[in-house]
C-alpha cells in the first residue's frame, strides 16, 4: 500500500492541464504583438482627429482676429465726420467682410460635429467603429476591439496556411471566443455612445 501511495504521488499531472498551459503561454507571447496592432488603428484616428481640430482652431482664431480689426475699422470709419462715397464704399465693404467671417466662424462651430456625424453614418465605418468616439473610454473599447479582431484574422489565416501555434482543437474555439468577444465590445461601444446625452449623432 505504502508504494502504490508514493507512485501516486509521483505521478505526473495530466498532460491536458500541461497542454493548456503551454497554449495559454503561447497566447501570452503574441499578445503584445496583436496588442501593439490593435493600437495603430485607434491612435492614426485619434491623431488625425488632433490635426483636424488644431486646424479648426487656427482658422478660427484667424477669423476672430479679423472680425477684431473689422471692428475696430468700422468704428473708427464712423467716427470720421466727412461724409464721402469712398469712404461710404469702403464702411460698407467692412461691414460685409465682417458678415462674411462672422458665418465663417459659426459654421466652423459645427464642422467637426457634422463631420462626425456624416463619419458614423457610414455602414463601415460603424461596422468598424472608423470614428471618432464621444467619451475616452470609446478608444478603449477600440483598442480592444481592434486587438481581438486582428487576433481572430491572424488565428483564421494562420490555421488555414499551416502556421497556427495552437492546435487545431484549441485554435477553433479561441477564434470563435475572440469573435465573439469582438462583437460584445462593438456593441458595447455603440450602445454606450447612444446613451451619451452630448453626443448628438442621430442613429
Amino acid at each position: 500500500m505504502r508504494n502504490s501511495n508514493n507512485v501516486r504521488s509521483d505521478s505526473p499531472r495530466p498532460l491536458w492541464r500541461e497542454a493548456a498551459m503551454s497554449d495559454f503561454a503561447e497566447v501570452l507571447r503574441n499578445f503584445p504583438a496583436t496588442g501593439l496592432a490593435g493600437a495603430l488603428v485607434p491612435a492614426i484616428q485619434f491623431t488625425a482627429g488632433k490635426l483636424v481640430a488644431r486646424q479648426s482652431a487656427h482658422r478660427k482664431r484667424q477669423l476672430r482676429e479679423r472680425v477684431i480689426a473689422l471692428d475696430a475699422f468700422i468704428a473708427g470709419m464712423k467716427e470720421v465726420q466727412h461724409e464721402s462715397e469712398p469712404r461710404a464704399v469702403c464702411l460698407r465693404d467692412a461691414i460685409l467682410e465682417r458678415e462674411l467671417a462672422l458665418k465663417q466662424l459659426a459654421s466652423l462651430a459645427h464642422e467637426s460635429k457634422r463631420l462626425n456625424r456624416l463619419l458614423s453614418q457610414n455602414s463601415a465605418r460603424r461596422l468598424f467603429l472608423l470614428y471618432s468616439p464621444s467619451r475616452p473610454l470609446g478608444w478603449l473599447l477600440r483598442w480592444v476591439f481592434f486587438t481581438l479582431l486582428i487576433t481572430t484574422a491572424a488565428g483564421i489565416a494562420r490555421g488555414l496556411l499551416g502556421m497556427s501555434y495552437l492546435p487545431v482543437r484549441v485554435l477553433i474555439p479561441f477564434v470563435m471566443v475572440t469573435f465573439l468577444v469582438a462583437v460584445l465590445v462593438r456593441w458595447a461601444a455603440l450602445r454606450m455612445e447612444r446613451a451619451d446625452p452630448v453626443n448628438s449623432t442621430p442613429r
